[in-house]
C-alpha cells in the first residue's frame, strides 16, 4: 500500500518556495546527529522550473504544458524534497497572476491493496474518487496508468479559483474576527465609560465641565437637560453641605418617675461622614446628664421634642421618625435632638 501523498491544495501562489538554478544543482541537505544539516550532495537528476523531480514527473509536466490553456504555466513547491538524486514526486501547479495554486500533478504508488500500482495523479478542489472510500487519502486523487487520460484529468480540474471558491476558503473566520473586534470595542467603551463615570463624580472633571457651562450661559439645545443639570448641581451643592455639616446631639430621655427630663449634650460636634455611633455615645457621656421638670425644660427643647412628637410613632422605620434639623424620635420616652455645632 502506498503512503499518503495527498499534499495542501488551499496554497497561495506566494508560499510556492522561491528556488534557482543554483539550488537545482544540488539535493537537500541530510539531518545530522547532533544537530544541524549536511550540505546537499550533487544533483544529477531531472528537474523543472528548479524544481527536482523524477523522469515520470517531469514528462508529465512537459505535456501538460504543452496543452492550450496551461503554456504559461509554472511548477513548483512548498519544500525542497530531493535527497539522493531522487526528485520529488508531485508539483503544484499554479499562474502568477492569481492567488491560490490550481492544484498538483503527481506520480506515486497509488494503490489501496498491498500489490503497488504507479499511476499518474492530479489533486485540485474539484477531484474525488467515489470508487474509494471517503476515508482513505486516494479518494482524493483523479489517478490513472494513462499519461493521456492524466492531461484530461488535468485539463478537467485544474482549474482557475472563482471568486466564490475565494470567498468559500478565505471567510474562515470572519464572523469571530468581526464578533472578537466588536467585543473589544465593547471592553475599550466599557472602561473609558468607567473612566466617565469616575469623571462624572461630583468633584470629577466632566462635573465640573458641566457646571462651567452652566455658569457660562450656555445655549442648551435640550432644555430639560439644562433643567436635569440644574437640579443635579443643586443636589451636589446640598450633598456636599450635608456632608460637612457639623452636628451638636443631645439626648433627651423622660423619667417618668420623678416627673424629669434628663438631657445630655455631646462635648464635641459630630459629622456622620468621619465619626461613628459609639463617637457620639462617648460624647454624649462626656457632657454629664442635667435634670429638667416641665417648668424648667429650656423652650428649644421643648419645641423639638413637640414636633417630633407629632410622627407616626407607630411607624417601622427609623427613617420615619426622623426630620433632618430637629432629631429622631428613638421611642416613646428617648429623643435624639440635633443642632448645628457652634464653635
Amino acid at each position: 500500500m502506498g503512503l499518503n501523498k495527498t499534499q495542501r491544495i488551499t496554497v497561495k501562489v506566494t508560499e510556492m518556495k522561491k528556488l534557482t538554478p543554483e539550488s537545482a544543482k544540488y539535493c537537500v541537505g541530510m539531518p545530522q546527529r547532533g544537530g544541524g544539516v549536511s550540505n546537499g550532495e550533487p544533483y544529477y537528476g531531472e528537474h523543472i522550473d528548479n524544481v527536482k523531480v523524477n523522469s515520470i514527473l517531469l514528462h508529465f509536466a512537459k505535456e501538460l504544458r504543452r496543452q492550450r490553456g496551461f503554456t504559461e504555466c509554472l511548477f513548483g513547491t512548498v519544500q525542497d524534497e530531493a535527497r539522493n538524486n531522487k526528485g520529488q514526486g508531485y508539483l503544484y501547479v499554479y499562474f502568477t497572476n492569481e492567488i491560490y495554486v490550481r492544484g498538483v500533478i503527481g506520480h506515486c504508488d497509488t494503490a489501496v491493496g498491498s500489490k503497488p500500482t504507479f499511476k499518474y495523479y492530479v489533486q485540485a478542489k474539484s477531484t474525488y474518487n467515489h470508487k474509494t472510500y471517503s476515508h482513505r487519502w486516494q479518494a482524493r486523487l483523479a489517478a490513472t496508468i494513462d499519461i493521456n487520460k492524466a492531461i484530461r484529468n488535468a485539463k478537467t480540474h485544474l482549474r482557475p479559483w472563482t471568486t466564490n471558491d475565494i470567498v468559500k476558503e478565505s471567510l474562515g473566520n470572519l464572523g469571530d474576527l468581526i464578533s472578537d473586534s466588536a467585543r473589544k470595542a465593547g471592553r475599550a467603551a466599557h472602561e473609558l465609560n468607567r473612566d466617565i463615570r469616575n469623571a462624572a463624580t461630583s468633584t470629577g472633571s466632566l462635573t465640573n465641565e458641566l457646571r462651567h457651562l452652566l455658569l457660562t450661559d450656555h445655549k442648551f439645545v435640550d432644555k430639560e437637560v439644562e433643567a436635569l443639570l440644574k437640579n443635579y448641581f443643586d443636589k451636589v451643592k446640598n450633598s456636599d453641605a450635608e456632608n460637612k455639616r457639623r452636628y451638636a446631639v443631645t439626648l433627651v430621655a423622660i423619667d417618668n418617675v420623678n416627673q424629669e427630663y434628663i438631657v445630655s449634650t455631646s462635648t464635641r460636634p459630630f459629622n456622620p461622614v468621619d465619626n461613628y455611633t459609639n463617637d457620639v455615645a462617648k460624647y454624649l457621656a462626656e457632657g454629664g446628664d442635667v435634670r429638667y421638670t416641665e417648668e424648667t425644660l429650656p423652650d428649644d427643647i421643648r419645641f423639638k421634642m413637640a414636633s417630633l412628637s407629632m410622627l407616626d410613632f407607630d411607624a417601622t422605620s427609623d427613617e420615619d421618625r426622623f426630620v433632618a434639623g430637629l432629631g429622631w424620635r428613638e421611642s416613646e420616652h428617648i429623643f435624639y435632638l440635633v443642632d448645628d455645632y457652634e464653635e
